[in-house]
């Protein structure tokens, strides 16, 4: 019944669901992250829209150090990508027109949407739930005495 014990486990599962989706961002196939453009105000409604695979990209050759910090610079670029959709996937599941994983698409510069495909999909769905259940486990020993 402790009433921070389901915010502190939501946390270690996004965290470890980041770690996960960074992995697969490195893996090869059509398994991974992938980024879909909305078409902007400008953009012509005939053309295609844009989709591009969230991958680390390879580094020019450059000197060892300039090398070496651009390449640490993608990862955490990477990873800071891998996070977010994490937190987008926690929140993903909302209740009429409290949606948090709209809010926080909506704080991006640009609008996109990230997809999961293949088995970031799988670990996707399952931390929705995960997610879901324990911010319910929360509001309830938060909240109220559900069994007392």
């Amino acid at each position: 019944m402790s009433q921070g014990r389901p915010l502190i486990l939501g946390v270690f599962v996004w965290f470890l669901c980041s770690l996960l989706y960074f992995a697969l961002l490195h893996s090869r196939g059509d398994a991974g992250l992938y980024r879909i453009y909305a078409k902007g105000v400008r953009d012509d409604e005939s053309a295609p829209q844009r989709v591009e695979r969230i991958s680390p990209l390879g580094v020019a050759q450059t000197p060892r150090s300039r090398w070496l910090l651009q390449s640490l610079w993608r990862e955490l670029l990477l990873l800071r990508t891998s996070m977010f959709f994490s937190l987008m996937s926690a929140f993903n599941i909302g209740f009429r027109d409290i949606n948090f994983g709209r809010w926080l698409r909506l704080l991006t510069r640009e609008e996109f949407d990230i997809k999961a495909v293949g088995w970031a999909r799988v670990v996707a769905g399952w931390q929705s739930l995960i997610s879901v259940y324990l911010i319910a486990l929360w509001v309830l020993t938060y909240f109220g005495r559900p069994f007392g």
